[in-house]
């Protein structure tokens, strides 16, 4: 009975710190868990943009600041209870060390947690738009992936071959040889290029980002003065407008095909892009069931 007594009193005396040790308890597994769930939609965003999945960079990230952080909060300790001149095993601290403490152990990480809801008001992945983005690498990853031909070797060789080019210089040489005169009528210019948006892993159909195209078109801008796009769909309307900021002249094309209401669309968005002073040229592409 003594002991029930003693406990009680103990749990009375310190009820305001069992109660925030509660609060504490919450607020932490709560926060881990949220940041955790947020990392793994940030995963999937950028597996949609950039085609492929990069989880251990980003929990290599997030547990290094988080680790970072501890140690930031570790040193800092010692240097707040010197600032507030609290003295260990004192039977009383001096005036305003307690107060002290307070403001830098409650107050200071309020205005920290305010700072960084701040920075992320912009973070736009709702739970709609999460499963939107797990649908959609669903379905690119139950499509069969077709490897690009580009990197496999002798493709320059095979090019040549199959599209009867009688250009003696050309037949006799290497793969190396064409790689480099690739490189060398490259970097020499071309008046213009047909452009594609698309990454490896990537098909037609595809939802693109407008950092995707932008990132796509750095590489050509230096080389060429008109690129080509095929569609006004899927993202592939914000090809114009990221080309045209990049001194480029467009040929924009409406993608044509047996449905209706997609030809609706991309011709409206080609009209919308006309209006808008971002076509310079425009085409139509009829697409059959053979085109890929």
């Amino acid at each position: 009975m003594a002991t029930f007594y003693f406990g009680f009193f103990l749990f009375r005396e310190n009820l305001i710190f069992f109660v925030c040790l509660a609060i504490l308890f919450f607020r932490y597994r709560g926060l881990f868990t949220l940041m955790m769930s947020m990392t793994a939609d940030v995963c999937d965003l950028d597996e949609l943009n950039f085609g492929h999945r990069r989880e251990g960079i980003f929990g290599a990230i997030y547990w290094w600041m988080v680790k970072f952080g501890f140690a930031i909060a570790g040193g800092l300790s010692g240097l707040i209870m010197y600032l507030v001149d609290f003295t260990p095993n004192a039977p009383t601290q001096p005036d305003g060390a307690v107060d002290g403490l307070r403001l830098f152990f409650s107050a200071f990480p309020i205005v920290g947690t305010l700072i960084a809801m701040y920075i992320m008001r912009n973070y736009d992945i709702t739970e709609k738009r999460a499963k939107e983005i797990s649908a959609e690498l669903e379905k690119r990853k139950s499509n069969k992936l077709i490897e690009s031909s580009s990197y496999l070797p002798g493709k320059l060789k095979s090019l040549i071959k199959n599209n009867n080019f009688n250009s003696t210089e050309l037949n006799l040489k290497n793969e190396s040889e064409l790689i480099n005169r690739y490189g060398e009528i490259l970097n020499d210019g071309l008046h213009g290029l047909c452009f594609s948006p698309y990454v490896e892993g990537q098909q037609v159909g595809d939802i693109l980002s407008a950092n995707q195209i932008r990132r796509r078109l750095d590489i050509i801008a230096p080389h060429t003065k008109w690129i080509r796009s095929f569609s006004c769909t899927e993202g592939n309307e914000l090809i114009p407008e990221i080309a045209h900021q990049k001194g480029l002249k467009t040929v924009v094309g409406a993608w044509i095909s047996d449905d209706r209401n997609r030809n609706d669309k991309e011709i409206e968005n080609l009209i919308k892009l006309a209006k808008a002073g971002l076509v310079d040229i425009v085409c139509c592409w009829k697409r059959s069931a053979t085109s890929k």
